[in-house]
Formats: C-alpha cells, sequence, structure tokens
C-alpha cells in the first residue's frame, strides 16, 4: 500500500524499476490527465515519461470520450464513452496491479500477482479494441 502526498510518485518509481530492465507496456484506464500548476510534479511526470521511452517502456492509456489533454504522446490515448469512465483509475504493468484513489490522502493498492496483472490485462485489451481513437484534430 503506498499512502501520502508522494503515493503517484512512488508507483510511477516501482513502474519504472519494474520494467527498465526488459521494457513493456503500461496499461492504463480510467486516467484523467490533470493540467498541474505544480511545476515539481510536471516535471516529475516529463522526467518519467522520459525514462520510459529510454527504457522501451510504452502505455496504452483509456480516458474519457472527449479529454484532449494528452500529456503522454497522443497514439498512447483511446476514448472510453462518458458513461463508462469511472475516474478511478488502475495500471498493470510486469506482474503488477496498482489500483489508485487519488483521495485526499493518495492511496495505492499494488498488487503484485502474475495472474492477477494477466486477467486485468485481458480485459483492458477487449476494452482498448473497442475504444475510440481521438481525431487527429484531438491529438495535436
Amino acid at each position: 500500500m503506498l499512502e501520502g502526498e508522494d503515493a503517484n510518485a512512488r508507483l510511477l518509481d516501482d513502474i519504472y524499476h519494474s520494467l527498465k530492465d526488459q521494457g513493456g507496456e503500461v496499461l492504463i484506464a480510467g486516467l484523467a490527465e490533470q493540467t498541474q500548476e505544480d511545476k515539481e510534479a510536471v516535471g516529475r511526470l516529463d522526467r518519467h515519461l522520459e525514462r520510459l521511452k529510454r527504457s522501451k517502456i510504452s502505455e496504452r492509456i483509456l480516458i474519457e470520450e472527449g479529454d484532449t489533454n494528452f500529456v503522454a504522446p497522443a497514439h498512447w490515448y483511446k476514448w472510453l464513452p462518458k458513461g463508462y469512465f469511472s475516474g478511478i483509475p488502475f495500471q498493470a504493468y510486469g506482474s503488477k496491479v496498482a489500483l489508485i484513489d487519488w483521495g485526499p490522502p493518495q492511496e495505492i493498492l499494488v498488487i503484485d500477482h502474475e495472474k492477477f496483472a494477466h486477467a486485468f490485462g485481458t480485459l483492458f485489451d477487449v476494452v482498448w479494441n473497442l475504444a475510440a481513437v481521438p481525431a487527429e484534430d484531438d491529438r495535436s
């Protein structure tokens, strides 16, 4: 369990350290990218995305239909219909699944279990294949 204001920063570190040697993919559903006023948080996220790219780690991100606040490369995103978007994200990476409650306080449950990660990944793939690709105009 990751708790506190730095829970998300610790999750980003866990994602990187879990995948950095073999590369891979992070599957993210239910995320609403926020426009950050906190320059430190923006810098941390930028550094995280750069280290993912250097380590051949990519993401697929399911966001709410109409959301055009792309922080990562635009081709990493697809849209979920508004009625199916929860705003309580999960991330699956390697053998892990992270369930996130932004709080306050932030609480992130990380489950390190290969079968659970595979099950979340399989469900994610089904939804990803049905999700809408944002129009080119929305991806700039």
